[in-house]
């Protein structure tokens, strides 16, 4: 096995109606980092698809926007639709992982009260690392 075999990045994505949040790994696979917010726009799968190239990103990591319960919620279609999209366009793989409770997780600015869609997508992205190397 070579060492190019053991490296593997990956791009965690917390998707929402108005806004993205980008999570990269290291290029081991073992970290997840904050990367960036992007707009949920028609210019989104182009901007992904720009991270992913720049990145050499191998699998896309969604957030499963359905409930704890495994109901789907108003943005499941829409997300499920842009899974699809990314498959179709960028010939990227794209696997889901279990989204809830991870904006929780994620402290929010406690000044301005808001989200941090990036740190969002770098929670959902180590669960999954995380869960991949048990």
């Amino acid at each position: 096995m070579t060492l190019y075999a053991l490296l593997m990045r990956y791009m965690g994505i917390d998707y929402g109606a108005k806004r993205v949040g980008i999570a990269i790994s290291d290029e081991k696979g073992i970290i997840a980092f904050p990367h960036s917010v992007i707009g949920n726009d028609e210019t989104l799968i182009a901007k992904i698809g720009a991270i992913a190239a720049e990145k050499q990103i191998e699998t896309i990591i969604l957030g499963d926007t359905r409930t704890e319960r495994g109901a789907a919620n108003p943005i499941t279609p829409e997300a499920e639709n842009f899974a699809r999209k990314i498959k179709e366009i960028l010939k990227i793989p794209v696997q889901s992982v279990f989204e809830a409770w991870s904006s929780m997780a994620v402290s929010a600015d406690a000044q301005k009260n808001k989200h941090d869609d990036s740190m969002a997508a770098a929670f959902i992205l180590q669960r999954y690392l995380d869960m991949k190397r048990l």
